[in-house]
């Protein structure tokens, strides 16, 4: 017998004046609010087993946010393990930074904001309990479907790194719909009293509304939101239902395909905000039916959770192509992340041919190379350095320079005058800026799992999670959930990571990334299959910072307009 309970909180805070997360932009300062920021959380309880899934409209979970909501959890009497525990973000570009702990995602913003930390916190720590006080008997169902392709809601931004895949499916070159996963699925959670809440996962960014808005949205995900919950207060009369749209695999997936003169490519609409209106009504309009029919009953529920050190990570031969002894290496951004996206566009935009010519030259090194020692390619294949996080301040920039930075003059850019001023403040900069431990989470509800990765899988990235933990757990439908517990970046396969754009500059942990994530949930999706007690203790914990040392990276208030880029 199922218990089920469900809750929406909005964000209440001033987020003026801080950056919106996402586009790393520091000049993309908050100003106002054109709708006001949710969480939603339910939660379901099968025999002596719970599952708590929450989305917030954010632009990613971070690992500190996961340790600060089951803390305040605990401190209210009730503790929640980290397996029963899945945090996950819309991913809108449109809310606030500063929550983050991790050195890396506060640059831009620039610092750390206890304010903000605490805010999300405490809200959806709020969410949580408010859903457990309603629990009541109940009954949880599965439909799938999809959105046709001539519906204009999601496009593949990188279709020649989709192309190179060995499993690429024949597609139109010139029609990047084609190049995406249509797949729409709906959990429906039903109570003694009616529909509780409903969960629909479809992949595509959440990045309808630019940084040039400087407004708070919840983007065409929390428009879905919205209307699906109108829906069932005007139509079935229960005000207090919860709909979720979370992510699926969108790494490479956006709803913005038409050059403007704003300098990047936008939605079906001029503006910004009807754009987000647009796709959000497209995806309700297909999740509604889904609805409706209720679909298959689900019945059981089990939880596994793991984390993961991807520094030095061991990647089994089957997800690698057959090579042994291949392992992912700590965090390393790429120079395609300062080239950016259409969308997004980065300093380097406009000189792609730096990235591919510094690209080639490194393939070329790693083919020499192999070629006269016998050695094969190493942890990063043909990247080009463009910042080595995983090492902090000891790690360089452009493989050349110190990540201190001490050597430019802070004027050139906000974000070199952030960290100097955190250095200076004594922030314990040599830390690694971006954490390699990991968090990885299966929920399996009858035949029905749901991985969640705190990452931004690509299409066939998606596919290939999906198709591994199928495999091992024994199910017959696998969803993908992205920006799930923590963040550290997107996880490409390895052809499109040899291409080296945005999406391989920034799968940090290197070229066997996914295949390290095929090795672990393929071994999660096992191991869980065995009762609780009898789960090998957990090996590995993420580092976490004490409120005096985040006190050193303290948002220092809104930083002068990038001169460059």
């Amino acid at each position: 017998m199922w218990q089920v309970g469900a809750d929406r909180r909005q964000l209440e805070m001033d987020f003026s004046g801080l950056e919106l997360l996402g586009w790393g932009q520091p000049e993309g300062r908050i100003e106002r609010v054109a709708e006001p920021l949710w969480t939603r959380a339910v939660v379901l309880c099968h025999d002596d087993q719970r599952w708590v899934y929450v989305c917030a409209e954010l632009c990613f979970i971070t690992q500190s946010i996961h340790d600060g909501v089951r803390s305040l959890l605990a401190e209210r009497g009730l503790p929640l393990e980290a397996r029963e525990l899945v945090l996950s973000a819309t991913h809108t570009h449109s809310g606030p930074a500063g929550y983050a702990h991790e050195l890396f995602y506060n640059l831009s913003n620039p610092g750390h904001s206890v304010d903000v930390y605490n805010c999300v916190v405490s809200t959806l720590t709020d969410t949580i309990q408010a859903a457990f006080q309603s629990l009541e008997p109940g009954t949880v169902w599965l439909n799938r479907g999809e959105i046709p392709i001539d519906e204009p809601v999601a496009f593949n931004r990188a279709v020649p790194s989709f192309l190179r895949n060995v499993d690429a499916p024949t597609i139109d070159a010139l029609r990047p719909e084609t190049a995406t996963n249509r797949d729409l699925t709906v959990l429906r959670i039903d109570g003694e009293s009616g529909p509780r809440a409903a969960i629909c996962w479809f992949a595509v960014h959440n990045t309808s509304v630019h940084y040039d808005n400087r407004a708070l949205h919840g983007d065409n995900k929390g428009v879905a939101a919205a209307l699906l919950e109108s829906f069932a207060a005007d139509t079935l009369e229960r005000p207090g239902f919860v709909g979720i749209f979370a992510q699926g695999a969108c790494g490479d997936v956006t709803p913005n395909y038409r050059p403007s003169d704003r300098g990047f490519t936008i939605g079906h609409c001029d503006d910004d905000f009807a754009s987000a209106q647009f796709h959000g009504e497209i995806q309700a309009r297909y999740a509604l039916p889904l609805f409706q029919e209720r679909g298959e009953a689900l019945h059981g529920l089990n939880t596994h959770a793991r984390y993961l050190d991807f520094d030095g990570a061991p990647v089994d031969p089957q997800f690698a192509a057959g090579r042994s002894h291949q392992t992912t290496g700590y965090a390393r951004y790429g120079l395609g992340v300062v080239e950016g996206t259409a969308e997004g566009p980065g300093p380097l935009w406009r000189a792609q041919v730096v990235r591919r010519t510094l690209v080639g030259a490194v393939a070329l090194y790693n083919r020499v190379r192999t070629k006269m020692t016998g050695l094969a390619d190493d942890v990063y294949g043909p990247m080009y350095p463009f910042l080595d996080a995983g090492l902090g301040a000891s790690g360089k920039a452009l493989g050349l320079f110190s990540m201190r930075a001490r050597w430019i003059p802070g004027f050139i850019d906000p974000v070199v005058k952030a960290v100097q001023h955190m250095d200076a403040a004594g922030a314990n900069i040599d830390r690694p800026w971006t954490p390699s431990v990991q968090p990885l989470h299966i929920t399996h509800i009858g035949h029905f799992a749901l991985v969640s990765m705190p990452c931004e899988p690509t299409t066939t990235a998606g596919r290939r999670v999906a198709q591994t933990v199928r495999e091992s757990l024994g199910v017959t439908c696998v969803q993908v959930g992205g920006y799930s517990n923590a963040y550290h970046g997107y996880v490409t396969t390895n052809e499109e990571y040899q291409v080296q754009s945005y999406e391989g500059a920034h799968t940090v942990f290197g070229q066997w990334t996914l295949a390290a994530y095929q090795t672990a949930l393929s071994a999660l999706a096992i191991e869980m299959q065995r009762p609780v007690a009898e789960r090998d203790a957990e090996d590995v914990q993420p580092h976490r910072y004490t409120a005096e040392q985040m006190g050193r990276r303290a948002h220092v208030g809104t930083p002068p307009t990038r001169n460059w880029g």
